[in-house]
């Protein structure tokens, strides 16, 4: 009788984590599918950032660019001001 119950408890208490297990089981392929896009995505904008003539690299150079630019305005600038003096 005690192993009838037992085994019965045993088999209610898989029954019930089947039952709770399943919303989470049935949203995985939705989920991985949703991740598989992300990764995706995120590959693609790594690719592009590393390209040296991409959005990224370009901006960056420019920034660069004129920041020379401006260093060597103040530079001139400063000379400009010790000949002055």
């Amino acid at each position: 009788m005690d192993t009838t119950r037992s085994l019965k408890g045993a088999a209610d208490g898989i029954a019930t984590l089947t039952s709770q297990v399943s919303p989470a089981t049935a949203q995985l392929p939705q989920t991985l599918k949703q991740i598989n896009t992300t990764l995706a995505s995120t590959n693609q904008l790594v690719q592009n950032l590393n390209r040296s003539d991409g959005p990224f690299v370009t901006n960056l150079n420019k920034a660069g660019k004129a920041a020379d630019d401006a260093s060597a305005a103040l530079d001139d600038m400063n000379e400009s001001l010790r000949c002055a003096s």
